[in-house]
Parts: C-alpha cells; sequence; structure tokens
C-alpha cells in the first residue's frame, strides 16, 4: 500500500526498527540452513489413490491426492511406489513390492486414498474391481489395514507411518449389519504412527477443489521445516477443523519411539556473542502492537513480509483472510472519513417447486445459496432429495432429505430429476453381469420405474454368481483332493522305494557275510584227498518238463507263474492286487535270482525274487492303497503247486 495510508506512528516505529535492525545485521553473522535428510536414512513409500469404481460411486479426488501426496514425498527424499486405481492383485503386488525394500534402516509410509469400510473392528481397503455382494465376501475383495502393518512391523523399520484418507461415504456400507461408517481405530505396533482423516467411526469430505481436504492440508504442512512428524499431523488437524467447522477433526494412533521431520530442523551456525542478540524479538513484539488492532489487510501484510515465520505470523494470516472475505468493512480514505452503511441482507427470491431428485456428483449441502454458505452436509452421487424450490435468479435449489432433518441450498448442476437419472442410469448398467451393480441402483431408486426389473435381473445374476463361486468352490475341492491323494501316493512311492533299497542292501549284506564265511571255512579246510574216477554226474530234469501253468500262496502274496522254454515269467499278487511282475531263466538245477518289477510304475520300484524252483523267497512289501488298513504284504516264503 502507499505509505500515506499507513499511520504517522506506524512509520516512526518502522524507521526505528530499520535502523536497529541494520545495526544488528551488521555486527551479527548469517547463518547456514540445511534441510536434508539424515545420512543412510532410507525413505521408501506405497501410494495409492482409488477413485474409478467399478461397482459404485466415481470418487474425484483419490487420485489427484495421490499424485500430490507422491510428488511432495519425492520432494523430501522418499522412493515412491506409485498405483492409481488399483484392483486388488494389482494392490497386494504393490505391498509385496513394497515390503522387500524395508529393513531397519528404513522410513516406511503407506498412504491410502480411496474407499476403505470396517467390518466388525477390522479396516479395509476396497479395490476399485471388488465385488462385494455379502459379508463374507468382503476379506476376499479387499485389502486388509492389518495385513500391511504386519509386512510394514516384521521388516522392523525405523520409522513406520501409515496414512488413511479412506474414511469417505462408502456405498458398500449400507448393504450389511455388521459394516460401520467410517473405520475403526487400531492399536499401532511399536515404531508406528497411524493417521486417520477423521476421528473413527466418522466420514471425511471428499473435497471439492481438486484434492481432499485432509490431504491437501497434510501437503503443506509436510514442508513446515524442523516440525516433527507429531507436530506436522497437529498442524493438519488444526486446520481441518478450522476449514471444515469443526466437522471433521482428524486423528492418529502413535507408538514411536524416535523423532522423525519430514524436513530436517535447519542446522544453524553457532551463535556469536551479539550485544544486539533479543532485539528481533523486541521488533517483532513491537512491529505487531503497531498494527494488531488495525483494519487493513495492507497493514498486516506488512508485519508478514518483514516476519514471515514471526511469533504472531499466524494470527496475523487470519486476521487478512477475514478482513478478505469482508468481515471486517474497509478503511475509507482519509478525503472521505465517512463509511457508507453496509447493504441489509435481503432474502433470496425462491419459486416454489416440487419434485422428486437424486444427486448425480457430489453435492454440497450449504445453509443459503451461495458457495460461502456453512456446509450442512456433503452428500455421495445417488442420494435422493425433494426439491422444494428452485431460486429465481441464481441457479440454486432448495432441498430437503429423506428423513426430513436435512435441509438447505444445493447447486443445480449437482441433482437431476430422480426419472431421468433413473432411466440414464439404467441404460448405463442394464447389461451389467454383476449384481453387486444392481444392487447399488436398486439403493438409489428402491421404487423406480425400473425397480422390479432391476431386482429381477439381480436375483438372476446373484443365483449365476452363486452357481459360479459353487462350481468355483467344488473345482477347487476336486483340485485340492487330487493334490492330497498325490501327495499321499507320492508318499507311499518314496517308502516303497526305501524300503525295497533296505531290503536289497540287506540282501547284499547277507551274500557278502556268507562269501565271507565261505573263503573262512575253505582257507580252513586240509588239502583234498585225489579225485575218485570220475563217475557219471547225476543230471537234473530238464526245466522244460516243469513247463505249464504255476500257483502258490504265502501270508497275502499270490504268485502265479509259467514255465516255457525254461523260463519262468509271472505276477506276484497282493491282497487280489497285481502288485508286481518278474522273469528269469532257469539254470540246469532250477535255480533263479531276478528283480520282479512293480507292475503299477513300469519298473520304478522293485522286489526281489529268488530261490530254487519250486520253491521261492519274496523280499520286499507292498500296500494295495496308501490308505490300506490290512497290513499289505510282506516277505514271505511260497511253495509253488500246478495250477488245476
Amino acid at each position: 500500500m502507499p505509505t500515506a495510508c499507513l499511520p504517522r506512528f506506524l512509520i516512526l516505529i518502522v524507521g526505528v526498527w530499520l535502523a536497529a535492525g541494520a545495526a544488528a545485521h551488521a555486527q551479527a553473522p548469517t547463518a547456514t540452513l540445511s534441510f536434508s535428510k539424515p545420512a543412510g536414512e532410507h525413505r521408501i513409500a506405497l501410494v495409492i489413490g482409488n477413485g474409478a469404481y467399478q461397482a459404485g460411486p466415481v470418487l474425484a479426488n483419490p487420485v489427484n491426492d495421490a499424485r500430490a501426496m507422491a510428488a511432495k514425498l519425492k520432494a523430501v527424499g522418499f522412493d515412491v511406489i506409485e498405483v492409481e486405481n488399483g484392483g486388488r492383485e494389482i494392490m497386494f503386488r504393490a505391498i509385496a513390492q513394497f515390503s522387500n525394500k524395508l529393513g531397519p534402516d528404513t522410513v516406511s509410509l503407506f498412504y491410502y486414498a480411496g474407499h476403505g469400510m470396517q467390518v466388525n473392528g477390522r479396516n479395509y481397503l476396497i479395490p476399485v474391481d471388488a465385488e462385494i455382494s455379502t459379508e463374507q465376501t468382503v476379506r476376499l475383495a479387499t485389502v486388509d489395514v492389518d495385513a500391511v502393518i504386519e509386512q510394514m512391523s516384521m521388516a522392523k523399520s525405523r520409522i513406520n507411518l501409515v496414512i488413511l484418507d479412506a474414511c469417505r461415504n462408502n456405498p458398500f456400507e449400507r448393504r450389511f449389519r455388521s459394516v460401520s461408517g467410517g473405520l475403526a481405530s487400531i492399536d499401532a505396533p511399536t515404531g508406528t504412527l497411524i493417521a486417520y482423516a477423521t476421528s473413527p467411526g466418522k466420514v471425511a469430505a471428499d473435497g471439492d477443489t481438486g484434492n481432499g481436504l485432509y490431504t491437501s492440508e497434510l501437503v503443506k504442512a509436510i514442508d513446515t521445516p524442523g516440525a516433527k512428524v507429531e507436530d506436522v499431523f497437529k498442524r493438519v488437524r488444526a486446520n481441518v477443523v478450522e476449514r471444515s467447522r469443526g466437522e471433521q477433526t482428524p486423528w492418529e494412533a502413535s507408538s514411536l519411539t524416535g523423532d522423525f521431520y519430514f524436513s530436517a530442523p535447519p542446522a544453524a551456525a553457532p551463535p556469536t556473542p551479539n550485544p544486539a542478540a533479543g532485539m528481533t524479538a523486541d521488533r517483532d513484539a513491537l512491529f505487531w502492537s503497531s498494527v494488531k488492532d488495525s483494519r487493513n489487510p495492507a497493514e498486516l501484510q506488512a508485519y508478514l513480509d518483514e516476519f514471515p515465520q514471526g511469533t504472531f505470523a499466524g494470527l496475523a494470516k487470519v486476521m487478512i483472510e477475514d478482513l478478505k472475505k469482508g468481515q471486517v468493512a474497509a478503511v475509507a480514505a482519509p478525503a472521505k472519513p465517512d463509511v457508507a452503511p453496509a447493504k441489509p441482507d435481503v432474502a433470496p427470491a425462491i419459486e416454489p417447486l416440487e419434485g422428486a431428485y437424486v444427486t448425480v456428483k457430489r453435492a454440497s449441502v450449504r445453509d443459503k445459496p451461495a458457495a460461502d454458505g456453512k456446509l450442512v452436509r456433503t452428500l455421495e452421487p445417488g442420494v435422493a432429495l425433494s426439491v422444494t424450490g428452485k431460486l429465481k435468479d441464481a441457479p440454486w435449489y432448495r432441498v430437503a432429505g429423506a428423513d426430513g432433518k436435512l435441509r438447505g441450498f444445493v447447486p443445480a448442476d449437482a441433482i437431476e430429476d430422480a426419472k431421468t437419472a433413473e432411466a440414464a442410469d439404467w441404460q448405463r448398467i442394464k447389461d451389467t453381469k454383476q449384481s453387486a451393480v444392481i444392487a447399488g441402483f436398486l439403493h438409489r431408486y428402491p421404487a423406480g420405474a425400473h425397480a422390479d426389473q432391476a431386482k429381477a435381473l439381480r436375483d438372476t445374476l446373484a443365483k449365476d454368481e452363486q452357481a459360479a463361486r459353487a462350481a468355483a468352490a467344488e473345482q477347487q475341492a476336486a483340485a485340492d483332493r487330487k493334490a492330497e491323494a498325490e501327495r499321499a501316493a507320492e508318499a507311499h512311492r518314496q517308502a516303497e522305494a526305501q524300503r525295497a533299497a533296505e531290503a536289497q542292501r540287506a540282501a547284499e549284506a547277507q551274500r557278502a557275510a556268507e562269501a565271507q564265511r565261505a573263503a573262512q571255512a575253505a582257507a580252513a579246510t586240509p588239502a583234498p584227498a585225489p579225485a575218485p574216477p570220475p563217475q557219471v554226474a547225476a543230471v537234473a530234469p530238464p526245466a522244460s518238463s516243469l513247463s505249464g501253468n504255476w500257483i502258490g500262496r504265502g501270508g497275502s502274496w499270490t504268485v502265479r507263474a509259467t514255465v516255457e522254454n525254461d523260463t519262468l515269467t509271472g505276477q506276484l499278487e497282493c491282497a487280489g492286487v497285481v502288485a508286481y511282475r518278474f522273469s528269469a531263466r532257469l539254470d540246469a538245477a532250477q535255480h533263479l535270482e531276478t528283480w520282479a518289477t512293480r507292475a503299477a510304475v513300469g519298473g520304478g520300484l522293485q522286489t526281489q525274487v529268488k530261490g530254487t524252483f519250486p520253491k521261492l523267497s519274496i523280499y520286499g512289501s507292498y500296500e494295495p492303497s496308501a490308505r490300506s488298513t490290512d497290513g499289505g504284504c510282506t516277505s514271505q516264503n511260497v511253495l509253488l503247486e500246478r495250477a488245476k
């Protein structure tokens, strides 16, 4: 403002202050400030913004909030993983990527903006592709906040920050008995701070300026240099309470054990003794005393220009804002000291109108037909309203809620005739394959022109979905049974192989022992007497005389064999099940020693058959099934007889 507009005593004080300030500046060195993060500290953040919901109203601000938050976190040294309009699988992959980067030297931050809900005291974040038709499907279709916090705690990060701007009015909550409004309070694990956009069980405003009220204040507060994280959230809470006129109170639960600064505290050079020390504070107070009663914003701004971080800077900003809103009359020019009286408020001209309407976007209900009117309530799209009047000279409607308690004014572009809106919505969703979409339509238009069609379609889709879920469950159960059977069979095969290997090792050990005993006996036997005259050896009957079919039983074993061309072939049956097959050539002494191969696996597992025909010995075992309780078949001696 021109200097002539300042009171004379203000000019004198400023002159004294400037002179004193110049003297102090000449004597005191200038401090060098640094706002870098601590050396060795790794900052990792996962930022998710969900607004384009497939089965519910679209939220305008979460993606904008996530982008603003990601940009701010990058500016203060965070490595940021960003997700916009994430489905369930995308969100889980991002959480896994996020948790893999965490460690003891990290500061981890999880931020979510979008729809959230609490069921039985647990909080769930809703992906954009969520199909939630029953309370039982909530956990399957959403992301459990506790699971995210658990991942962060397991990494043992130095600081864990969880920020949930997920307390918006939620269309899913109205479907279930156990679902409560807003989010539930969670006890923060050690080293963790959990911040909510509003107090537990309450809902927060999505905002009508491109960003949610909570996140817009948080992004600004993060820039505060030297503010501990707890002080940052206190500043956010104070500003949100003020801007929402007390309707929204942010909330935190903290168990932090260390300090954290988004913007590190400034590092200043050591103070130098200065005879002018303390003059700055005195000048601050002196300047403020000269302008504190002023009704001219320019004079208050002069104080802020000289003391941007002054003791009274916050109060000066509030006073300037009030003056700019016209709460205090402007100071008249010196030549015209008289101030014109303020014009009395004139009641708006309202044209009577009756009709059923519905909100087509987020609508702010205010106590008067003006953007600066007091906010009565914020409504999500699809809320039914009764219109009781229309302003003649402004695009505002007077409305009342279905409960009769809500009354106020909304902009004309925020509502639409219910019949027109219903017809447009029906054309948009009538070909959907999701019963949840139809359920949302019926919630908005429970007695509309298309309600009967919607109910029939909802029931049909619900039956189809139930049948699909049942089929999927049965398919999964069959797959589980098959996998279990395969695991049991594999375990049985491994056990059989182990037993066969043990039997083979035992047989080899026995043969080695017998050979050793024979060698020892031979060494101890005296030289043989001269051989008698040669005699004709008795010749065993030829194996061909044994041709035919043979059968024998021992324990639970049944042996069926055939001799043909001096070759013995057969099979081992255990409790009527063909377990092994074998084949051996009979020598002149009818001796055989062979390995029988398990029939069920075509040579994978073996057992041993040996002896002198027709006396056989079976070394091995077999169980007819993996769950057999009869003990199966074990090693036995079998005597073959000709089959009848």
